[in-house]
């Protein structure tokens, strides 16, 4: 099964366009909001219920995506946030992580996944964004690769924001090369 993940908080507008497309690349999309701690807080993080304002239930119940409710506090950390969400997938399942202001373009996941079934535990996606790639390409002479695809085990968890994940017994297999060239995450330009 191929699940995508997402964590949101506040940015309902964004998520929508997200779970567009999303549709019918992926099995199942599980939506987790809430606020997670990055000091330092406002005072209201410390009073009370840390949940999107602006109705991200509503837009995942139109987009056909499980929501899961935030926590009654706010979360201690991204890590912390990403960490949860793994309780909602299962043993073997391949999770995408992608971000509501994120896009995924191009139909190749099954594909790259087919190939790889008994081996790479995670495919490192391409993340594009607007009026940054020629400067990366210039600068470094490559793109920018996340681990965002990866196979989940009993035991695996978020090491530190969205970059190192840690297997259980020590052992994971890195596929060395990429999705599909055509199959990649968008990050929308912010105004």
């Amino acid at each position: 099964m191929l699940v995508a993940v997402i964590k949101t908080y506040n940015n309902a507008s964004d998520l929508d366009g997200c779970l567009s497309s999303l549709k019918g690349k992926v099995d199942r999309i599980i939506v987790f909001d809430g606020f997670f701690a990055r000091p330092p807080l406002p005072k209201y993080h410390y009073e009370g219920y840390g949940a999107s304002k602006d109705n991200p239930e509503d837009v995942c119940k139109r987009q056909g995506a499980e929501f899961v409710p935030a926590p009654k506090t706010f979360y201690p950390s991204e890590v912390d946030k990403l960490n949860k969400s793994l309780e909602y997938v299962s043993e073997g399942d391949w999770c995408l992580f992608i971000d509501p202001d994120e896009r995924l373009r191009g139909n190749g996941l099954r594909q790259i996944i087919a190939y790889h079934k008994d081996g790479a535990d995670i495919i490192p996606m391409r993340l594009s964004e607007p009026n940054m790639l020629n400067e990366l390409t210039e600068m470094y002479g490559r793109e920018r690769f996340y681990a965002r695809l990866f196979r989940y085990r009993k035991g695996v968890h978020w090491a530190d924001n969205e970059t190192v994940l840690q297997y259980p017994d020590g052992r994971i297999t890195l596929y060395q090369g990429q999705a599909p060239y055509n199959t990649y995450l968008v990050h929308l330009k912010k105004n």
